[in-house]
């Protein structure tokens, strides 16, 4: 469960992001892209937030049933499934870390006229 909450996470906060570049490109109408841009954001965030106070509920409540169980359960596959769960979680960093790089050398090969003319969304209050 956790696994799956962490690529739906992933998957999610991708797509925002996508969506939200997307949206900073068009000049088109660009105050309702860019409240379009700030309400995909919001949305992902609260669905990411959910999602993972979800998940570390069910885990902390599991691990509590287990620690306060009396039985023998035996949990011989326990390390195989939590070396699969880190190695997938590696992975899945790692791709987000190569998107993030990969972008940031984009943005570098841009004239430096629209770098110094681009200017930081609003923060919402």
């Amino acid at each position: 469960a956790h696994t799956g909450a962490d690529l739906v996470s992933y998957s999610l906060n991708y797509y925002v992001e996508r969506r939200k570049s997307i949206a900073g490109r068009m000049e088109a109408d660009s105050e309702e892209q860019a409240s379009r841009a700030k309400r995909v954001d919001l949305v992902g965030c609260l669905l990411s937030t959910i999602m993972l106070c979800a998940a570390t509920s069910w885990a902390a409540r599991e691990a509590m049933g287990r620690l306060l169980s009396t039985s023998t359960a035996n949990f011989d596959n326990l390390g195989p499934c939590l070396l699969s769960f880190s190695i997938l979680t590696l992975a899945a960093n790692a791709l987000t870390l190569w998107v993030y790089l990969r972008s940031k050398q984009r943005s570098h090969s841009q004239p430096l006229e629209q770098e110094l003319s681009w200017q930081p969304p609003e923060v919402p209050s």
